[in-house]
């Protein structure tokens, strides 16, 4: 996980599912800020706002999905990173043109995904039978 530089004034740093989408794809602050402060600690799910706590339960199952199990599908830190990036520049494209953050959620989902998986320089090689199971 990554953190973006904190801002003038500010010297806490959280890193979490949300400031490692903001530090890969920055413009994705100015969209979170709608739903709440997307740089606080968000590990408390009580003092979470809704839609922050959806966008941030999506990326941890993405990386789970991701980076877990035996086989992993993206095996090191480094390229899990670069698929956190490919969601977020997802995200950064699919809202706005969709009808709701649920939606939204599942289109970059399934895009990054797809983007992973054709992406040997990121992914194990899988057949076109196991991509579809995934």
């Amino acid at each position: 996980m990554l953190a973006p530089v904190p801002g003038f004034g500010h010297n806490q740093v959280n890193i979490t599912p949300l400031t490692t989408l903001v530090a890969t794809q920055p413009s994705l602050a100015s969209i979170l800020v709608n739903f709440g402060d997307w740089n606080a600690d968000i590990a408390n799910d009580a003092d979470v706002n809704g839609g922050l706590l959806k966008i941030r339960l999506a990326v941890e199952a993405y990386g789970t999905l991701l980076g877990s199990g035996t086989a992993p599908l993206v095996g090191d830190a480094g390229n899990q990173l670069t698929a956190i990036a490919q969601l977020a520049a997802e995200l950064v494209t699919i809202v706005g043109n969709s009808a709701s953050l649920d939606e939204t959620l599942a289109l970059a989902n399934s895009a990054a995904l797809a983007r992973v998986l054709d992406d040997q320089t990121l992914s194990r090689k899988l057949t076109n039978i196991q991509q579809n199971e995934v």
